[in-house]
């Protein structure tokens, strides 16, 4: 589990398997996702992108 926050944003993820509670709506095939999509809208994304870079990640698709 990992509780994430920035400029005002909170993000809750799990992971799918493992101890506790688990919301499952489908059997867990890939693709995982099934196409969900998050858009967040921050103050700075340049900031935010070299932090990402800065970490060792690249975005799947260019901002």
């Amino acid at each position: 589990m990992a509780y994430l926050e920035l400029d005002g944003v909170n993000l809750m993820i799990q992971e799918a398997d493992g101890p506790g509670r688990r919301l499952r709506t489908a059997p867990l095939e890939y693709p995982f996702g099934r196409g969900v999509n998050f858009q967040i809208e921050v103050s700075h994304v340049d900031r935010v992108l070299e932090r990402v870079v800065a970490a060792g990640y690249a975005p799947e698709i260019p901002i």
